[in-house]
């Protein structure tokens, strides 16, 4: 059965261009040729539904492109923290009767991916007093009246088995500061487990150091990211030395002694490609490595 809707109007958000071609077989559900248009943003996927005995199994294969975040938190009523368009993508099978059942045994890949954006550093406080001060000294270690963080690209990926993602890609990159992140999200418990890694631009010498919102001392160690998804909670790892960093995006190291200190010994300036990670590169590494697979 061909379904096409010009414009379907939900109660959280507006649906446009909608068609799809529905199949029901002997109890199986088949949504194929699924596309759409939500904040200016195309989808395109497949969706199948596999009744069992006592409970459902749900295939999913999605894509997204050109999603206007800002578009999408405005219709949502949420304040736009941060904007710019984005790519998505969730390939998963999950079997359950609930929910929660299908949360915790959820197996397969998805990604985030907003090639420009920006973060709007006032709403930050919506996210909690403490989380949201904590956050704006990682994505603003240099002391800028701006309200709004300029940022290269985002991006996030993650590998899920049985319920629990673990990161393949985890980059920010903005005019102030590049963060590598790793770690897992447990969905079956619903806590978070990431580790995320600040080294600030455009600071040579001392010079530089006296602009820095976030101390060497803490410059030194990563950020962990954890709670729970219902209550997230940032602050410093204390555990975690520069030196017992792991592989970054494309198997090359971007931190350690020629990274998170070149600039602030000023043993390399920005523009030195040999020192200093190149956004571009960084960028697209990240983003072909959350792709993988899709």
């Amino acid at each position: 059965m061909a379904i096409q809707v010009e414009t379907l109007l939900l109660p959280w958000i507006t649906v446009k261009k909608l068609s799809t071609d529905m199949k029901l077989v002997k109890g199986n559900l088949t949504v194929e040729q699924l596309r759409c248009t939500v904040a200016e943003g195309d989808l395109d996927g497949s969706v199948k539904l596999i009744p069992r005995a006592k409970d459902v199994e749900i295939r999913l294969d999605t894509t997204m492109q050109h999603l206007k975040v800002g578009t999408l938190l405005r219709e949502l009523a949420i304040k736009q923290v941060i904007d710019g368009p984005a790519d998505l993508g969730l390939k998963a099978v999950a079997r359950g009767h609930s929910v929660a059942a299908l949360m915790a045994g959820l197996t397969g890949k998805i990604f985030v991916v907003m090639d420009t954006g920006r973060v709007n550093k006032t709403y930050l406080g919506i996210l909690g007093s403490e989380l949201g001060t904590s956050l704006l000294r990682l994505i603003n270690p240099l002391k800028q009246e701006s309200d709004v963080a300029q940022l290269n690209c985002l991006v996030a990926g993650f590998d899920i088995t049985n319920g629990l993602a673990t990161a393949n890609a985890l980059l920010l990159d903005s005019t102030q500061v590049n963060v590598v992140g790793s770690g897992t999200i447990n969905l079956r418990a619903e806590t978070l487990n990431l580790s995320l890694k600040p080294s600030p631009r455009g600071t040579t010498g001392t010079e530089g150091i006296g602009k820095i919102a976030l101390g060497l001392s803490e410059l030194a160690k990563t950020f962990k990211l954890g709670g729970t998804l219902a209550r997230p909670a940032l602050a410093i790892d204390q555990t975690q030395a520069v030196n017992t960093l792991g592989k970054a995006i494309g198997d090359s190291l971007l931190f350690g002694p020629e990274g998170i200190f070149s600039g602030l010994a000023g043993r390399g300036q920005p523009n030195d490609k040999k020192k200093q990670p190149v956004d571009k590169n960084s960028c697209d590494a990240a983003q072909k490595r959350a792709k993988r697979g899709f």
